[in-house]
Protein backbone atom coordinates (compact mmCIF):
# COMPACT_ATOMS: atom_id res chain seq x y z
CA UNK A 1 0.00 0.00 0.00
CA UNK A 2 1.18 2.95 -0.90
CA UNK A 3 1.00 6.02 1.71
CA UNK A 4 -0.15 9.19 0.54
CA UNK A 5 1.28 12.62 1.94
CA UNK A 6 0.16 16.05 2.09
CA UNK A 7 2.49 18.67 1.31
CA UNK A 8 2.47 21.75 3.28
CA UNK A 9 1.89 25.09 1.64
CA UNK A 10 5.24 26.53 2.05
CA UNK A 11 7.10 23.12 0.28
CA UNK A 12 4.32 23.37 -2.51
CA UNK A 13 5.11 27.17 -3.10
CA UNK A 14 9.16 26.31 -3.17
CA UNK A 15 8.17 23.86 -5.95
CA UNK A 16 6.28 26.77 -7.84
CA UNK A 17 9.26 29.17 -7.58
CA UNK A 18 12.03 26.35 -8.29
CA UNK A 19 9.78 24.89 -11.63
CA UNK A 20 9.68 29.02 -12.41
CA UNK A 21 13.24 29.62 -11.93
CA UNK A 22 14.11 25.98 -14.09
CA UNK A 23 16.18 27.23 -17.42
CA UNK A 24 15.14 24.31 -20.32
CA UNK A 25 16.91 23.93 -23.73
CA UNK A 26 14.15 24.34 -26.42
CA UNK A 27 15.30 24.34 -30.17
CA UNK A 28 12.44 26.62 -30.97
CA UNK A 29 13.70 29.61 -28.19
CA UNK A 30 13.13 31.16 -25.24
CA UNK A 31 9.62 32.11 -25.43
CA UNK A 32 8.69 28.33 -25.15
CA UNK A 33 10.77 28.14 -22.42
CA UNK A 34 8.41 30.52 -20.35
CA UNK A 35 5.29 28.78 -21.50
CA UNK A 36 6.57 25.42 -20.73
CA UNK A 37 7.32 26.70 -16.97
CA UNK A 38 4.15 28.16 -17.18
CA UNK A 39 1.59 25.26 -18.65
CA UNK A 40 3.79 23.33 -15.87
CA UNK A 41 3.07 25.35 -13.13
CA UNK A 42 -0.76 26.28 -13.94
CA UNK A 43 -1.52 22.54 -13.89
CA UNK A 44 0.05 21.95 -10.53
CA UNK A 45 -2.14 24.53 -9.15
CA UNK A 46 -4.88 22.72 -10.73
CA UNK A 47 -4.40 19.73 -9.11
CA UNK A 48 -3.42 21.62 -6.15
CA UNK A 49 -7.10 23.45 -5.87
CA UNK A 50 -9.24 21.23 -7.27
CA UNK A 51 -8.55 17.62 -6.84
CA UNK A 52 -9.37 16.85 -10.58
CA UNK A 53 -8.02 13.70 -11.99
CA UNK A 54 -4.73 14.28 -14.33
CA UNK A 55 -6.74 13.29 -17.43
CA UNK A 56 -9.48 16.10 -16.63
CA UNK A 57 -7.15 19.05 -15.56
CA UNK A 58 -5.55 18.45 -19.07
CA UNK A 59 -8.99 18.10 -20.66
CA UNK A 60 -9.72 21.86 -19.70
CA UNK A 61 -9.92 24.53 -21.88
CA UNK A 62 -9.81 28.16 -21.16
CA UNK A 63 -13.66 28.54 -21.91
CA UNK A 64 -13.99 26.37 -18.77
CA UNK A 65 -13.29 28.93 -16.29
CA UNK A 66 -15.47 31.55 -15.17
CA UNK A 67 -13.05 33.29 -12.38
CA UNK A 68 -15.78 36.46 -12.26
CA UNK A 69 -18.03 33.69 -10.31
CA UNK A 70 -15.11 31.10 -9.45
CA UNK A 71 -15.93 28.04 -10.88
CA UNK A 72 -14.72 25.44 -14.28
CA UNK A 73 -16.44 23.06 -15.59
CA UNK A 74 -14.96 19.67 -16.13
CA UNK A 75 -16.76 18.62 -19.60
CA UNK A 76 -14.05 16.31 -20.71
CA UNK A 77 -10.83 14.64 -20.14
CA UNK A 78 -7.16 13.63 -22.41
CA UNK A 79 -7.18 10.29 -23.55
CA UNK A 80 -4.38 8.78 -24.77
CA UNK A 81 -3.75 5.19 -26.33
CA UNK A 82 0.47 5.84 -26.40
CA UNK A 83 2.59 8.55 -25.14
CA UNK A 84 2.72 9.67 -28.86
CA UNK A 85 1.23 13.44 -28.96
CA UNK A 86 -0.58 11.99 -32.29
CA UNK A 87 -2.35 9.27 -30.21
CA UNK A 88 -3.49 11.93 -27.80
CA UNK A 89 -7.76 13.26 -28.45
CA UNK A 90 -9.74 15.06 -25.68
CA UNK A 91 -13.17 13.03 -25.00
CA UNK A 92 -16.18 13.97 -23.63
CA UNK A 93 -16.92 10.51 -21.93
CA UNK A 94 -15.40 10.90 -17.97
CA UNK A 95 -14.92 8.09 -15.35
CA UNK A 96 -18.52 8.80 -13.80
CA UNK A 97 -21.34 10.58 -14.72
CA UNK A 98 -21.04 12.85 -11.72
CA UNK A 99 -17.06 13.55 -13.05
CA UNK A 100 -19.03 16.17 -15.39
CA UNK A 101 -19.59 19.00 -13.24
CA UNK A 102 -19.29 22.43 -12.19
CA UNK A 103 -16.73 22.90 -9.76
CA UNK A 104 -15.60 25.75 -7.46
CA UNK A 105 -12.85 27.46 -6.84
CA UNK A 106 -11.70 29.20 -4.25
CA UNK A 107 -11.30 32.94 -4.92
CA UNK A 108 -7.32 32.83 -4.24
CA UNK A 109 -6.92 30.24 -7.35
CA UNK A 110 -9.24 32.02 -9.16
CA UNK A 111 -6.72 35.54 -8.53
CA UNK A 112 -3.66 33.06 -9.30
CA UNK A 113 -5.29 31.94 -12.40
CA UNK A 114 -5.71 35.76 -13.62
CA UNK A 115 -2.26 36.70 -13.19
Amino acid sequence: MVKSEIISDEDFERLIEGIKQTKRTDPRGGRNKLLLNKTYVIALYISRYTGLRVSEALGLKKEDFDLENCTLKVQRRLEHARKSKKDMYLTDQLKSKSSKAEVVISHKFAEILKE
